[in-house]
């Protein structure tokens, strides 16, 4: 959206989980990101900053929501799901997660 004109849908939305589960994980704020690259996370860089301890799956699910490309974000109902798989596998099924 920024940079070319392109509307801004819930793409957006997505990236800015994206950068909350970048922040949470990390615990710090991101590297400086440059408009031109639709201040795009470095993912290389992000996963090397990721504690050990941190699930693979929740590394990789904020990589995708952050993409360079909007169109390579996944859907919010589909990363409602990944966050309810993640859930599942940590503390069981037998817990419920109230997510909508």
């Amino acid at each position: 959206a920024l940079g070319r004109g392109d509307a801004i849908d819930a793409r957006a939305d997505v990236f800015g989980l994206g950068m909350v589960l970048t922040e949470l994980v990390t615990r710090a704020k991101p590297s400086k990101r440059a408009p031109g690259r639709r201040f795009a996370v470095d993912a290389e860089a992000f996963r090397a900053a990721a504690p050990r301890a941190c699930p693979g799956a929740l590394v990789a699910l904020a990589v995708d929501a952050t993409a360079w490309d909007p169109q390579q974000r996944p859907a919010m109902k589909d990363l409602l799901e990944r966050l309810k798989t993640l859930y599942a596998a940590l503390w069981g099924r037998d817990r419920v997660l109230a997510l909508a």
